[in-house]
């Protein structure tokens, strides 16, 4: 276990890299940079992280895992699945808009959802969301809400539906359309585009 003094060396050199990766991509940011970002000597953080490849990862799983925890603080577990469904994808999509809006316009073309390193990281975040994901539809089975003939390829399907809402996609795109967008991705997903005759 790492003494206070090593916790919070690491989270300084966790807030340097965070920085500058977003203010100069990954390929463009040094372990020199971001130890002398971080107040200390290139040997000092070695100590901590043996490349900036672990450095990145570590602070992207974080994020993942703070934005889980996040959602499900809102999430009352006594709401019909159907309910959580929104919320959960709803929250996800706020937060990814909340990220964009703060690496602003000026995002580098390596950035984690474009970067040849960074997609065992990105895999990594999708099985975390997905488990959650996945709860959701067997409560909402359970609960007589939700039809599936297969759960893992429905799960599948919206996994891969969702891949669109993307960092790049939310800078450069209208803010208002792109919450139509994933409002209206939500409805058919609940609702479907079919006129139901028996209703």
């Amino acid at each position: 276990m790492l003494s206070k003094e090593d916790s919070i060396r690491k989270q300084l050199i966790k807030e340097a890299a965070y920085r500058l990766f977003n203010q100069f991509g990954f390929h463009k940011t040094s372990l020199e940079d971001i130890a002398n970002n971080a107040g200390i000597s290139k040997q000092s953080l070695y100590y901590y992280y043996p490349n900036k490849e672990a450095i990145f990862n570590e602070i992207v799983l974080e994020t993942a895992q703070k934005i889980l925890n996040d959602i499900d603080q809102k999430i009352d577990t006594n709401l019909p699945a159907d309910e959580k469904f929104l919320l959960f994808t709803q929250s996800i999509y706020e937060s990814i808009k909340n990220h964009a809006r703060e690496i602003g316009p000026v995002v580098t073309p390596d950035f984690i959802e474009y970067s040849p390193h960074g997609r065992p990281i990105v895999d990594k975040i999708r099985y975390l969301f997905k488990d959650k994901l996945r709860a959701i539809l067997i409560e909402g089975k359970k609960q007589d809400i939700f039809s599936m003939e297969d759960e893992e390829m429905t799960l599948n399907a919206l996994m891969e539906m969702a891949n669109f809402i993307r960092i790049r996609w939310l800078i450069f795109q209208d803010e208002k359309l792109c919450d139509q967008i994933v409002k209206e991705m939500n409805r058919i997903v609940l609702f479907g585009l079919k006129v139901r005759k028996d209703q």
